[in-house]
């Protein structure tokens, strides 16, 4: 087993790199890797000042079911049927193929799958640290970000020891990166400053190298192949027809283009102001029908963007105020914690990574793609 001790960041460096993190990003999910505040339901983050009637809740639609597809909302590490899994704030998450999902389970340092059926193993990790070798026995600190390789390879960014690894055939190896900072080149002449997002097209990979705010492009034998400055720290890619980035303070960026910042979200009627209701800061995106599915830092919902507006599907949301907990139902009722990884399996499941809920969401939305074609072809 190779390992390298004296590069590894300590609990207390790795927490205080987190928080600087969410300080310069302000993402709500990275909170959960810091500190832990247990679920409470509904709850307001207060209105602001004046008077009057404030705006009414956003609800998602009724023709979406939600359910906890793996773990509850108490952290723990533990592998099982649905319910009995456990999590400790669950981050970015991939689906392979053969409709697998990877979670980068961060505060429990590991990489964990979940079959189709919702059976959770521990694909890789055991304790906070920095060593490769046989899966269970290699280490990882805060990993946040995984991609599903056509080569049957998983690759993770290891946000706190500032590299890239992955996982094949029982072994994990480091693919790039040493200590943190920022370097060209391959293998271990490569640095990066807190990669929290891995995404990949089957040749190259795409890493958000948060801190360094750049997105950096690995081949598969961990050679820096390309890459470019993005204006404020990206927390999310996406290989789609073009590559693109999410950053919270820019919003939404297709490689080449102009940044989508400030989407406004369908208020389906309601009688107020149309600018309480935009998605200003979006984390992770996945492909859906001709748009994305997304993620909020603010608003605790799941959203289908398409046209340069966006719809809530599932969940809840309302201005000034952030609507969070945990309920299973239908998208009008349910609620949702601080969300982070999205992935769809391009049929009728869309699952989301509830970080600070320790859970695995799934939605089906069977009902929408077949009864709402106008909005979701």
């Amino acid at each position: 087993m190779k390992r390298s001790a004296n590069k590894q960041v300590s609990p207390k460096a790795a927490a205080t790199l987190i928080l600087i993190t969410l300080i310069i990003i302000q993402v709500v999910w990275y909170k959960g890797l810091v500190f832990k505040e247990k679920p409470s339901g509904i709850k307001g983050g207060g209105g602001g000042g004046g008077g009057g009637v404030p705006p009414p809740p956003l609800v998602g639609l009724k023709e979406v079911n939600v359910d906890t597809f793996a773990g509850a909302t108490d952290p723990g590490d533990a592998d099982g049927g649905r319910a009995t899994a456990r999590f400790n704030s669950p981050v970015g998450i991939a689906l392979d193929s053969q409709g697998n999902l990877y979670v980068a389970d961060s505060r429990n340092h590991r990489v964990r799958r979940v079959t189709p059926q919702g059976k959770t193993t521990t694909l890789a990790g055991s304790v906070q640290g920095y060593a490769d070798g046989a899966a269970q026995t290699a280490q990882f600190n805060l990993p946040c970000g995984v991609a599903a390789g056509t080569d049957g390879a998983i690759y993770v960014a290891d946000t706190g020891n500032h590299r890239i690894r992955k996982i094949k055939d029982g072994q994990v190896t480091t693919l790039a990166g040493d200590a943190q900072g920022f370097a060209e080149g391959a293998g271990s002449q490569v640095k990066f400053n807190t990669p929290c997002a891995i995404a990949t097209d089957g040749k190259l990979l795409y890493v958000s190298d948060t801190l360094n705010k750049r997105i950096r492009i690995l081949d598969l034998t961990g050679k820096i192949t390309g890459g470019w400055q993005t204006p404020t720290s990206p927390t999310g890619v996406l290989i789609d027809k073009q590559v693109v980035v999410v950053a919270p303070q820019t919003g939404i960026t297709a490689q080449g283009g102009s940044p989508l910042l400030n989407i406004p979200i369908d208020s389906k009627g309601l009688s107020a102001n149309p600018a309480d209701y935009v998605i200003h800061s979006p984390v992770a995106l996945c492909k859906a029908p001709e748009g994305w599915f997304a993620t909020d830092s603010i608003h605790h919902g799941v959203f289908f963007i398409k046209g340069g507006k966006a719809e809530l599907i599932a969940g809840q949301c309302k201005p000034k105020e952030v609507i969070d907990g945990w309920r299973d139902g239908d998208g009008h009722h349910a609620n949702f914690g601080s969300l982070s990884g999205i992935a769809w399996d391009g049929k009728t499941r869309v699952y989301v990574s509830d970080t600070s809920d320790n859970c695995i969401r799934i939605l089906d939305i069977n009902q929408v793609l077949t009864g709402r074609r106008e909005t979701l072809p």
